[in-house]
């Protein structure tokens, strides 16, 4: 069954582009992928050849000859690759592998070469740490020359008229992590970031797969391999099956135990070397088999629910004494929703303990008007601050993405205010672009927590990076693409009861959403319904009795849609969006009993394409 998978994988073999597609497989790590193995000892009825596989010998590619081909820095052995050749032998179209290793030397950035120095990351040291981008002077210097070593082969591929492919990462190295307890205990965490990043820095799909190998199998280790048990514990819990928190997606560690080994009981010997290689190519096939046999298309759905005061008693708004989690767990329950980006959750618990068992979700708990998320998939959080959480959301199979949740101050005076201030003096020029301008000038709510700079900068490193992002907030501010010149000519006034004789409608380009919009987001429910005089899509606020206590009267509401879903990101395609509450004059999805907030919620569904394949 693999190797059928394998091969349908192969059929596509040119890009889009007219290039010669060829599967690039990058390996790294210490004196275990540099390898020990003897060519003389392998069995002369292995294949020696194949016409179809290159190595990288630091200048070009060369065809992969066993015994002639030099894949390691002493003469006559090898590593993984030979064995990793031999279960890739079934590829129909061009492979090409490339190598790194530096012997005895660690991942962790305490390390500086075979001496622990601890503290922070620092420039210069020696050691494979990615560091936190592509700009950070604290990388190992190891791990700068592994990537332009990579760099480079994928470039020669590109000079020969090729498009290279990353189909894999192989890693094998840990044996020094396990010399200190900090570099051994936090191995997980150091894999994660180093997948990540050189994902990133050698240009493969965030879903590369990336399998490594379990350092020291041999028991009793020898002394100086003070933290064996641990290194080899955070190894086995880095792999995405483990169910741990410290599992990394796309992630698949191979077991040594029972490979041969030399007498030092640290390196493998030539017929544990052919094994280890076959069971990176194993684990390769096996990710590939299972990317294949998934849907077409995962289903995903969103909502962003200002949910007032954490949803405790709220009487001196005009809500009930008692705490509403039960009512508002109902309302997300109606939405179907899988992951909700909420504004004023405080302390997320009476929440999720209201929607039941297999949910899950962080907030600050700092007040009632911080912001949380809440999921019943697997979350990772990325962000925890007052006003803007973050977290990965993994999907079943193994694809994530990124949902960021923000609450933005009021503008500054209020800009649907200042209009209506101006309207009732009569000091609305003739010159509405110019108005516009004013009000714009006046009600800027840029800076600080809770300014939308802090979220574009948030955004920013993710979307460079190719990640699916999906964005919900209260974000206190109306949209351009609801302000516009149509809807200032033909569109609804929004003043509740307008006391003066012009309508409160003007073509506006609010600030926060049209820069959100130049990052290349894109408006959920704007999209799914694009006429915004048909479907103004208020979502605060919904009506009220007059007299209601701490609130203006309700015919001097301005109604606006506040509450928004923005997403970007490849493969992420929207299905649906939909306003949510207490009627249908303003709401595609109606809950049935009395509404349990003071904005009504917003959802989107989407589609995720089938993720690129192995």
């Amino acid at each position: 069954m693999r190797l059928i998978c394998f091969l349908a994988l192969m059929l596509a073999t040119f890009s889009a582009t007219g290039g010669e597609v060829v599967d690039v497989y990058l390996l790294g790590g210490q004196s275990n992928m540099q390898g020990l193995g003897k060519i003389q000892e392998v069995p002369a009825s292995h294949p020696r050849e194949w016409k179809h596989l290159r190595f990288w010998n630091g200048k070009e590619f060369e065809p992969l000859h066993f015994g002639q081909t030099r894949t390691s820095t002493r003469v006559g052995e090898f590593g993984p690759e030979y064995g990793l050749a031999l279960g890739l032998a079934a590829a129909t179209r061009e492979v090409c592998i490339v190598k790194f290793h530096a012997s005895g030397m660690p991942l962790h950035h305490g390390w500086n070469a075979g001496i622990w120095r601890g503290g922070a990351p620092t420039p210069g040291r020696v050691n494979f740490h990615p560091g936190k981008d592509a700009a950070d002077p604290n990388q190992g210097t190891l791990y700068r020359n592994m990537v332009a070593r990579f760099r480079g082969a994928l470039e020669r591929l590109r000079a020969e008229g090729k498009s290279p492919v990353v189909r894999g990462l192989v890693w094998m190295q840990g044996e020094q992590d396990a010399k200190h307890e900090t570099s051994a205990t936090s191995y997980a965490a150091s894999l994660r970031l180093l997948r990540e990043r050189l994902a990133a820095d050698v240009g493969a799909a965030p879903e590369v797969a990336f399998v490594f190998g379990q350092v020291l199998p041999h028991e009793p280790a020898m002394e100086r391999f003070t933290h064996r048990t641990e290194v080899r514990a955070a190894m086995a819990a880095a792999d995405s099956r483990s169910g741990k928190p410290e599992s990394i997606p796309h992630a698949r560690m191979v077991s040594t135990d029972g490979l041969g080994l030399l007498a030092d009981t640290v390196h493998y010997n030539t017929d544990g070397q052919l094994r280890l290689g076959r069971a990176f190519a194993d684990a390769l096939l096996a990710m590939a088999t299972e990317r294949d046999s998934r849907p077409a298309t995962q289903t995903l759905t969103v909502a962003s629910f200002n949910i007032l005061e954490s949803g405790q008693g709220a009487p001196h708004v005009g809500f009930p004494r008692t705490a509403r989690h039960t009512a508002l767990a109902a309302v997300i329950r109606q939405c179907d929703a899988d992951v909700i980006g909420v504004q004023e959750c405080g302390n997320p618990a009476p929440l999720l303990k209201a929607l039941g068992t297999n949910w899950t979700g962080f907030g600050t708990g700092k007040s009632i008007y911080t912001s949380g998320i809440v999921a019943r998939l697997p979350l990772e959080p990325l962000v925890t601050e007052d006003y803007f959480t973050a977290a990965r959301v993994k999907l079943p199979g193994g694809a994530s993405f990124i949902l960021a949740n923000a609450h933005w101050s009021p503008p500054r005076n209020s800009g649907v205010t200042l209009i209506q201030q101006r309207l009732r003096a009569g000091e609305v020029p003739a010159d509405e672009a110019k108005f516009a301008a004013e009000i714009l000038a006046a009600s800027d709510a840029s800076a600080g927590p809770r300014g939308y700079e802090r979220t574009l900068a948030a955004l920013r490193p993710w979307l460079a990076a190719g990640e699916r992002v999906v964005l919900t907030g209260d974000f206190n501010e109306s949209s351009h693409l609801d302000w516009t010149a149509r809807a200032a000519e033909r569109g609804m006034d929004r003043w509740v009861q307008n006391p003066t004789t012009r309508p409160l409608r003007f073509a506006i380009q609010w600030h926060g959403s049209h820069r959100l919009a130049a990052l290349g987001l894109r408006d959920a429910y704007r999209t799914h319904f694009p006429d915004e005089v048909a479907k103004p899509g208020i979502t605060w606020t919904p009506p009220y009795p007059t007299g209601t206590p701490g609130r203006r009267p309700p015919g001097d509401q301005v109604l606006e849609r506040i509450d928004l879903i923005y997403f970007a990101g490849p493969g992420l395609e929207l299905a649906n969006a939909a306003i949510v509450g207490e009627g249908a004059a303003h709401c595609e999805i109606v809950f049935p009993q009395a509404w349990p907030s003071d904005h009504r919620a917003v959802l989107a569904s989407f589609r995720i394409k089938a993720e690129a394949k192995l």
